[in-house]
């Protein structure tokens, strides 16, 4: 019950651990197509969707490096760990970030996103977390890429943690690109990255001048080569993780076939109880309930209590592993994941169980 990676379903753990295949061929094709198809109906859009080997931070990189180029200014909202990762990682690869700061414990601010973009109209591109796991805090993502539209900027989100855990219609909220990974809420192991753009990053990439190209591996315009080139026998620039990629079409399958909104929904119930349940255990919220995401929940743990003490006893009673806040919250918060469809209700139950107990035993 962390923020990922999940504990996966029983019909994913059997497509990882099944007889490893080439991730190229006629019998590699239609997973291929169909992992796709799949992926482009979770994210709402027409546009072009890659599968990449590595973690969600590859999945920003290809995208980084295929659009921005070297001393350009990007705005960035900061309100948690992620924002702060991204602006450290643009830095590294010669870019400027402009960053909207707000406090770890509220939301970004789109008018103060609309101020910023005014102030300097030399910002081509925003770059915003969806889902800042550090709070759960659930930032507004469909009035920011509204206020990118209206202005004219690239709208870039990292949904890393979030995709198919809350709403992020991408082409109805105007975004232009979308990053994510297979380990969180959509139900798969770790190891691929997914991101998904429209035509407008597209046509930034295939004009991105060579002298600006840092990257081979790491720029769009490699890997929709290899599809164009290869489409019925090697789509891809290298090998690829294919027991990952079984296994993520496992669960996407299992997503399509239960629907987004039905899965949605589902969420929203798992996190109505648990929070409901650390309120009668006596557990304030670190934010409000209506700022977060429905698939992680964020409390604050009594004075004098360590989380991370919490954490050790659950998993040592229940093998139930939660997690504490990332810097700087560690000694303030309790984390509570619940995505994917690998836990339900009793899981729950049996840790707040020995959640009342562990906090009885400190104080």
């Amino acid at each position: 019950m962390i923020p990922g990676p999940i504990s996966v379903a029983d019909d994913v753990l059997a497509a990882v651990g099944a007889p490893v295949r080439p991730n190229y061929g006629p019998g590699w094709i239609p997973i291929h197509l169909e992992l796709k198809d799949m992926l482009r109906q979770i994210i709402g859009t027409s546009g072009r969707v890659f599968v990449t080997a590595g973690s969600g931070h590859v999945g920003a990189e290809l995208i980084f490096q295929s659009v921005l180029r070297r001393g350009e200014r990007v705005l960035v909202g900061d309100n948690g760990f992620f924002g702060e990762r991204w602006i450290e990682v643009l830095k590294r690869i010669g870019c400027e970030p402009v960053v909207v700061e707000a406090p770890l414990d509220q939301r970004l601010d789109p008018a103060a996103i609309a101020r910023a973009f005014a102030a300097d109209p030399s910002i081509r591109t925003g770059l915003f977390v969806q889902l800042e796991t550090g709070s759960a805090i659930l930032n507004p993502i469909e009035e920011i890429a509204a206020i990118c539209r209206a202005q004219g900027r690239l709208c870039i989100v990292d949904a890393v943690s979030s995709l198919a855990g809350t709403p992020l219609p991408m082409d109805a909220w105007g975004i232009d690109a979308v990053i994510s990974a297979s380990q969180k809420c959509l139900g798969g192991v770790p190891g691929l990255a997914v991101v998904a753009v429209n035509e407008r990053v597209w046509e930034i990439a295939q004009a991105m001048p060579p002298s600006e190209v840092r990257s081979w591996y790491l720029h769009l315009t490699t890997w929709q080569k290899y599809e164009d080139e290869s489409p019925n026998w090697h789509p891809y620039p290298a090998t690829m993780p294919s027991p990952a990629m079984l296994g993520l079409h496992a669960a996407l399958r299992a997503l399509t076939t239960e629907g987004l909104d039905a899965r949605l929904a589902r969420y929203r119930q798992r996190a109505d109880h648990l929070r409901a349940r650390l309120a009668d255990i006596g557990l304030p919220l670190f934010v409000p309930a209506d700022w977060m995401a429905p698939v992680l929940t964020t409390s604050i743990a009594p004075a004098g209590i360590r989380p991370a003490d919490v954490m050790q006893a659950i998993l040592r009673t229940e093998n139930i592993m939660i997690g504490v806040g990332l810097p700087p919250l560690s000694d303030r918060v309790l984390r509570f994941g619940h995505m994917g469809v690998g836990i339900d209700d009793a899981d729950i139950e049996r840790m707040l169980a020995q959640l009342k107990l562990a906090l009885a035993n400190s104080l």
